[in-house]
């Protein structure tokens, strides 16, 4: 199933899509984050028996769909290709950096490139989003704790980005990146690895394509 997060009269909500339409789901739990938390998500159409508030996706003011991550964690270098770009090396221990939601926008907000800089790149990426606490999980496990997938946009001011050996000021600037426009459902995508498409646009001309079997 695919879900999503938006404002509604006035306060944030969060739905099911139903072909064109979102059957708006805020009566279970205030949110999105916390539907997950408390395994209530619907597993099909079908199951939702409340069905009163249905809404055209086409009118929606999206939110990303966790609008407020209690953490954002990235993996550097992650595509094969583009660590040979940069002139990455193959390594156990990848390089991790955080964002803040500060620093991102909903599907079809405006991205900014901030005045700073000069060098505002794009990196389509894929967004995990982990459904339940864990700790030292084992690697054939931690698909268990997923509780779905979104589109990430992980926008990167490469000349903040290299001024020192941090990654985060050039991660960080506002609405510098996107995120959404909804999660799609775990059991929708079994094997994250296996060969997804990954297409990004920039005012409507494709610039990267790519696929996660590359990852």
């Amino acid at each position: 199933m695919r879900f999503v997060s938006f404002q509604y009269q006035h306060k944030y909500c969060w739905g099911a899509i139903d072909d064109d339409n979102v059957i708006e789901l805020s009566y279970l739990a205030p949110c999105l984050k916390s539907a997950i938390s408390k395994s209530i998500l619907p597993t099909s159409i079908a199951d939702i028996e409340n069905k009163e508030t249905v809404l055209a996706f086409r009118d929606l003011s999206l939110l990303p769909p966790i609008p407020d991550p209690k953490r954002i964690l990235c993996v550097g270098q992650n595509y094969v290709a583009h660590r040979d770009e940069m002139d990455g090396k193959a390594t156990a221990r990848p390089l991790i950096f955080t964002r803040y939601p500060s620093s991102l926008v909903a599907h079809n907000d405006n991205l900014i490139k901030p005045a700073e800089s000069e060098q505002f790149d794009y990196e389509g990426e894929l967004a995990v989003i982990i459904g339940k606490t864990g700790r030292r999980i084992s690697a054939e496990h931690a698909l268990n704790y997923i509780a779905g997938y979104s589109c990430f946009m992980d926008g990167s001011m490469r000349d903040y980005q290299y001024h020192t050996t941090q990654y985060i000021p050039g991660k960080n600037f506002d609405n510098s990146g996107s995120f959404g426009p909804w999660m799609v459902s775990a059991d929708e995508i079994p094997d994250p690895g296996a060969g997804l498409s990954l297409q990004t646009r920039l005012n409507d001309t494709e610039v990267q394509q790519t696929t996660t079997a590359l990852m």
